[in-house]
């Protein structure tokens, strides 16, 4: 890959010639992006911002998109070349895994109306029975997953961000569509001025036998650091067991450096990391068994998160 200081380019909108190292604020190189994506990329990327795809009104498309360019920007310390490979591999991942698909699964809507997944539905001869189908079946399979209550999102810090739930002694199954759904629903609840998510991992009753194998476990750190960069605010592991220095060994290697210091084991004697916590979070956002004193311990009623709830609803949020 050539140097970003002799690399040139022809912005689609403009016959000029241009080198990087013009670019000399972030909003130039924004620009300058979104110049390179075409108009189902940057309808892809506008889309992965949940306000967008519940009302996607065109004039606001190149506003929303933005939003995901700037945070590859951020994330690749302002490197534009890094930042829109990595933003057209995010894109091509959006499609390819039908997250569209699996944000809407429980609408009670028909929203996947509006959804630019064209390998799907493209052509008449998909038509609302199909889409149907295929809605049901998704949800037949998330809901299968999340059964077990692995995942959740509950409860916010003093900041807004939503926090994801994760309790891996709960995993029966071990898939990646309900660890998107969960981040996804995390993102579209996060009322945060940077859009960041907590994520707080309960050790609790772990064994090793809830370990995922070796390739899922890696599939989803993979999309973790490429796919949702940035968008992590902390990852909290809490009541780690001895077992967990195994498990660590086997997937450290699989973690960005970025995500791993985000990462913050919580040891039930380290009063300073109960500290920051408590500084954190109110103890009327937080279950008891992550901060003691925490209020928020209302058992996850299925039913009511995925059916009777907006996507971009917290469980229990009042």
């Amino acid at each position: 890959m050539k140097s970003s200081s002799n690399y040139d380019y022809e912005a689609n909108d403009s016959s000029t010639t241009i080198n990087t190292y013009d670019l000399c604020d972030a909003n130039s190189k924004i620009n300058y992006i979104i110049s390179q994506l075409s108009p189902q990329e940057l309808e892809t990327a506008a889309r992965s911002s949940y306000e967008y795809l519940k009302n996607p009104v065109p004039s606001q498309r190149n506003q929303f998109a933005k939003r995901i360019v700037q945070r590859y920007l951020e994330s690749k310390k302002g490197d534009v070349e890094l930042a829109l490979e990595k933003i057209k591999k995010t894109l091509k991942f959006r499609q390819e895994a039908k997250i569209e698909d699996i944000i809407t699964a429980f609408d009670n809507d028909d929203n996947n109306n509006n959804s630019n997944n064209i390998d799907d539905c493209d052509n008449d001869d998909c038509d609302n029975d199909e889409k149907s189908t295929k809605k049901s079946n998704t949800a037949e399979k998330l809901q299968k997953h999340l059964s077990s209550k692995k995942f959740y999102v509950q409860g916010f810090d003093n900041e807004g961000r939503s926090t994801l739930y994760f309790i891996p002694r709960n995993v029966v199954d071990h898939d990646i569509d309900s660890a998107i759904y969960s981040i996804e629903r995390a993102i579209a609840c996060s009322q945060s001025v940077d859009g960041t998510i907590n994520c707080v991992v309960n050790f609790s009753n772990f064994s090793l036998s809830n370990s995922p194998p070796l390739e899922i476990g890696k599939q989803f750190l993979t999309t973790l650091r490429t796919i949702y960069a940035g968008q992590i605010h902390r990852i909290y592991l809490v009541n780690t067991p001895f077992s967990f220095s195994i498990l660590w060994n086997i997937f450290s290697p699989f973690v960005g450096t970025d995500t791993r210091d985000k990462i913050l084991i919580i040891s039930n004697n380290a009063k300073y990391q109960r500290k920051e916590l408590l500084d954190l979070y109110d103890l009327k956002e937080a279950p008891s068994w992550f901060i003691p004193g925490g209020e928020k311990n209302r058992a996850l009623d299925l039913d009511e998160y995925l059916y009777k709830l907006q996507f971009d609803a917290a469980f229990d949020d009042q």
